[in-house]
């Protein structure tokens, strides 16, 4: 699957809301992509869809800044990049959705870019994203997960 996903389907272009409910049966990594880096990590712990790992858009999803060479959120250099898709347990098999709280404008489609540019096609976006996953009140999970 790549780009985005539709709501019916994890073979469309947007995965749908459905489609995270094999989650429990397909090798599928789903990934919280929160944009806002002061309090995304806060809304992760207290509420994200089961199964997901957070991805931090400075700590995660950028290289380091440096002031008048960089922007706000340069690309990580490839090891780091590669390193952090490891400790999340991403690997050439892995169906990776990702969400965000900003229909999928920022930090989910963030993440896809990142994974495509690398040559990782196996990649979508939830549509909806969390708002969606939310109003149709479907499970959430509290606390931290990893893949280590």
């Amino acid at each position: 699957m790549t780009g985005l996903a539709a709501t019916r389907t994890l073979r469309a272009r947007v995965v749908a809301q459905e489609g995270l409910d094999l989650l429990q049966r397909e090798p599928i990594e789903s990934h919280d992509a929160r944009t806002r880096p002061e309090r995304g990590r806060h809304d992760y712990l207290r509420a994200h869809i089961p199964g997901a790992v957070y991805a931090h858009l400075n700590d995660d999803l950028s290289g380091p800044v440096i002031p008048g060479h960089t922007g706000r959120h340069p690309l990580p250099d490839l090891d780091t990049f590669s390193r952090t898709l490891s400790r999340w347990g991403i690997t050439t098999g892995t169906q990776v959705v990702a969400y965000d709280d900003t229909f999928g404008a920022i930090g989910a489609a963030r993440l896809w870019w990142m994974l495509r540019w690398l040559g990782h096609d196996s990649v979508a976006a939830l549509d909806g994203g969390w708002q969606k996953w939310k109003e149709e009140g479907r499970s959430v999970k509290e606390e931290d997960e990893s893949r280590t």
